[in-house]
């Protein structure tokens, strides 16, 4: 009996290993699962896709604040994902030293990703995905919420850019007045 017992706990790791092999994106030749599975998941949300190479792809999607372009990328031999997001906003020359010290003390309130400036000067948020071992379904999970966190912060520097650009406001001015919490209700 405990032969048999066994054998079935070894047949089960077996199916049980085989399966994760079968799902995990860091298996050789998962790159284009990975960038197809961007691709999915942007199209159900209606971006225009156009794709760079196998493992990079470009989209574009008209938002409510503006227009949005993003590129992901899977890089091999580190087995990550990277999401590179950015506006239609060119950040007049004059203003970028001011739109820069904003996005680094934006920076510093940021839990995932960051913000720097397109080498063309528009502001950019960028995060990485490591994804080695995971499953496909987190991996599409991770996804989903780095392009939710990515257009949130997006919108949010925005209107922060803004306010530096044409207000004229300081980026410490703007930073503080962002995170500020409210207490109650009115």
């Amino acid at each position: 009996m405990p032969v048999v017992y066994e054998l079935i706990c070894i047949v089960d790791l077996l199916e049980d290993t085989y399966v994760m092999n079968q799902a995990n994106p860091s298996n050789k030749g998962s790159k284009v699962s990975l960038i197809k599975m961007v691709e999915e998941i942007m199209e159900s949300l209606n971006w225009e896709c156009e794709h760079i190479c196998e493992d990079e792809i470009a989209l574009a999607s008209q938002q409510d604040w503006g227009m949005c372009f993003m590129e992901w990328t899977w890089i091999e031999d580190w087995q990550i994902l990277t999401c590179a997001a950015t506006t239609n906003y060119l950040v007049p020359e004059d203003r970028q030293n001011a739109v820069s010290e904003l996005l680094m003390a934006l920076n510093e309130h940021l839990w995932v990703g960051h913000f720097d400036f397109s080498c063309d000067g528009y502001p950019s948020f960028r995060h990485s995905l490591l994804l080695e071992g995971l499953m496909q379904k987190q991996c599409y999970d991770l996804i989903e919420k780095t392009l939710e966190i990515a257009l949130k912060e997006l919108k949010r520097v925005q209107a922060m850019v803004q306010c530096v650009v044409w207000g004229g406001q300081s980026p410490e001015r703007v930073v503080g007045s962002a995170f500020v919490e409210t207490m109650g209700e009115a």
